[in-house]
């Protein structure tokens, strides 16, 4: 890490957690493999907060005993039609964080942290209709 980036506080407010909406990096897969819009990902602050690093498996990040935070998308409710394949109504992503991560995370944060929870879709989705 660069000196300037090695320590970070809670001395200011920042979002933890980023929505990337360019996904750039996908290339033309979130077209072909399904891949989920609007992927979560880990700040910069987090990352250090956490001593999180890449590892082998993809959408993986482990601190100093192993995995401790992962991405997870997911879809449902598919639709399909007689010309052409199925496509989900429902999807989404979530970051998940190891017991041990998210203690250090509320000591880190010491009192200082805001959880919420974003959801992002067509509004007829949430009407209650079941379909």
């Amino acid at each position: 890490m660069p000196p300037l980036l090695n320590e970070v506080s809670t001395d200011t407010t920042s979002p933890l957690i980023g929505i990337d909406v360019d996904d750039e990096f996908m290339g033309d897969a979130r077209g072909g493999l399904g891949v989920h819009d609007h992927l979560l990902v880990p700040s910069l602050s987090l990352r250090l907060a956490l001593c999180l690093q890449p590892a082998t498996e993809p959408f993986v990040l482990h601190d100093e005993t192993g995995p401790a935070m992962a991405m997870i998308t997911w879809r449902s409710h598919y639709e399909g039609g007689a010309y052409h394949l199925p496509w989900p109504r429902t999807r989404g992503t979530m970051l998940l964080v190891s017991p041990a991560a998210f203690e250090s995370l509320l000591t880190w944060g010491a009192g200082n942290l805001l959880i919420r929870e974003v959801v992002y879709g067509d509004p007829s989705l949430a009407d209650g209709a079941d379909g």
